[in-house]
């Protein structure tokens, strides 16, 4: 299977960090509103499957499969955060991606994300096994 993927294309995933998106609600004190660091890959994540997903043939998505993140800098409640993800290597299926999160004072969180392009019928049939 060809797909019309190269490097370049980029997707973007925006957001408000609202309370359930903070790490607050699982280990820190309850006056303190912090944007969580795996919400902040989640978003990165949406963001390169935003760019991949038009390119895709229909019954085909991508998985994720390594996530090498640094988390730089705390964004407070309330605040808009952009995540943007570019295509930057093909090797078959695996797509490999520059990743970036951005708040309303800059750059939040950098690094690199990798996905995999599975057909759907057959990872689901793989996982009923």
């Amino acid at each position: 299977m060809e797909f019309n993927l190269e490097p370049g294309i980029t997707g973007e995933h925006r957001l408000v960090v609202t309370k359930d998106k903070c790490a607050n609600r699982d280990y820190i004190r309850e006056d303190i509103w912090v944007f969580s660091t795996p919400d902040m890959i989640r978003s990165m994540e949406f963001a390169c499957i935003k760019a991949v997903l038009p390119h895709l043939p229909d019954g085909w998505r991508t998985v994720g499969t390594v996530v090498d993140v640094k988390h730089l800098k705390a964004t407070l409640l309330g605040k808009e955060v952009v995540a943007c993800g570019e295509l930057v290597k093909m090797e078959g299926r695996k797509l490999w991606f520059n990743v970036e999160a951005h708040d309303e004072e800059g750059l939040i969180g950098k690094g690199e994300h990798g996905r995999y392009i599975i057909n759907v019928d057959d990872f689901a049939s793989i996982l009923k096994e």
